[in-house]
């Protein structure tokens, strides 16, 4: 008797231990670990990104299973950081099309260069203010890979596991844009955020 609850001791020690391990690495405490991590981004695609701070994010798709084709209707709520904002700047991978671009209420023009987009305000807006973006759009997002495990905005692809097709977004590191107008920023955190997707009826 005395020697199974030596075993039962020994055995839960070792699994605490390793599970001590698995949460230091996860948290990359381990030197090695971290050493061998990918670096963060430190600086966004347009330093006009930085003139706001993003509080809230509505996102509206419709999608499917069969494919990586969506139309999307996403709101953005902001602070302005600027002194003078005269510019919303956010990304937007080229391979979508925009239908329209809304700024508190009014439609706008905008202007690309490769995935950043930029609207140019008619009337510049005070540090402190408060400013909501509107951007519908649709198309087939460019997919940077199509396998598990691999990097890109949205994949599509036969799962081997439950054998039907399946759509997934997988955005590390920085490939939100590829299906979202966003600011892939790491020092500007989103406070809330409501995520609406509409599919086909199975």
């Amino acid at each position: 008797m005395k020697i199974s609850v030596v075993y039962c001791l020994v055995f839960i020690q070792l699994a605490f231990s390793n599970l001590l391990v698995a949460q230091e690495n996860a948290s990359g405490n381990s030197c090695a670990y971290a050493k061998g991590r990918p670096q963060a981004k430190v600086s966004v695609a347009d330093p006009l990104e930085d003139n706001y701070d993003m509080k809230y994010v509505k996102l509206k798709l419709s999608m499917t299973n069969d494919s990586t084709y969506l139309s999307g209707d996403v709101t953005t709520v902001a602070t302005v950081l600027a002194s003078s904002f005269t510019s919303y700047v956010f990304e937007l991978d080229s391979s979508l099309i925009i239908d329209s671009v809304v700024i508190n209420g009014v439609a706008r023009s905008y202007s690309s260069s490769v995935h950043v987009r930029t609207v140019t305000l008619p009337v510049a807006l005070s540090v402190g203010s408060s400013f909501t973006a509107r951007v519908v759009y649709h198309g087939t997002p460019y997919v940077s890979a199509t396998i598990f495990g691999g990097i890109g905005g949205i994949n599509n692809v036969t799962s081997p596991s439950w054998g039907t097709r399946v759509t997934f977004t997988q955005s590390e590191s920085y490939h939100a844009f590829e299906w979202w107008p966003c600011k892939q920023s790491l020092q500007d955190k989103i406070d809330s955020a409501d995520i609406w997707i509409t599919v086909p009826i199975p």
